[in-house]
């Protein structure tokens, strides 16, 4: 219950941040709500719920709520950071609407599989098969024409790929360094 609680926490911390960023800054929002909502799904719904349903052998430890904020705030906050430099810096460079936002959709979508991969680790069976899949449907939604016209999304560049994986995969680091210190 408290991994779960903490990736859904850690949504909440981003969604909050990356508002309060972009109201300050008079920026323009990052995503479309149906970015959001693809996003959510792959990184947060669909495996939280799978995630909730498995056995935890973990005995209850007093600091559920302190151990669960000092996850979520710093790493929503990390999330939130890097998904509106992204965007910014998509849009810096002449990056087009339409590729920025996918770009910052799919560095959402990696860096909450990347909290996933965090929390459950060390992986294996369904918790490596609920990771996988979700990476796949975020392949399947940019490689099948009507889901990614659904989604508003476009086809990356091979180099807009990499940067969002690079991207993400920094973003997780960054996670997993600052994990190390909060258990």
């Amino acid at each position: 219950a408290e991994r779960v609680a903490k990736l859904f926490l850690t949504k909440s911390a981003w969604a909050m941040i990356l508002a309060l960023l972009v109201a300050l800054l008079g920026l323009r929002y990052p995503f479309l709500p149906r970015h959001i909502t693809l996003a959510g799904s792959l990184s947060i719904g669909i495996p939280g719920f799978f995630l909730a349903l498995m056995p935890n052998p973990r005995l209850y430890r007093p600091g559920f709520v302190e151990r669960t904020l000092r996850f979520a705030v710093p790493a929503g906050a990390i999330i939130a950071f890097t998904v509106l430099g992204t965007n910014l810096a998509a849009e810096r460079i002449g990056i087009p609407t339409a590729h920025a936002q996918t770009l910052s959709t799919l560095v959402l979508t990696l860096a909450g599989l990347g909290v996933i991969t965090i929390l459950e680790w060390p992986l294996s069976g369904w918790r490596t098969a609920v990771v996988s899949a979700m990476a796949a449907g975020l392949v399947l939604a940019l490689v099948i024409p009507f889901v990614r016209e659904f989604f508003a999304l476009v086809v990356p560049t091979p180099a807009e790929a990499a940067a969002a994986l690079g991207i993400a995969a920094l973003a997780t680091a960054a996670i997993a360094a600052m994990t190390a210190r909060v258990r």
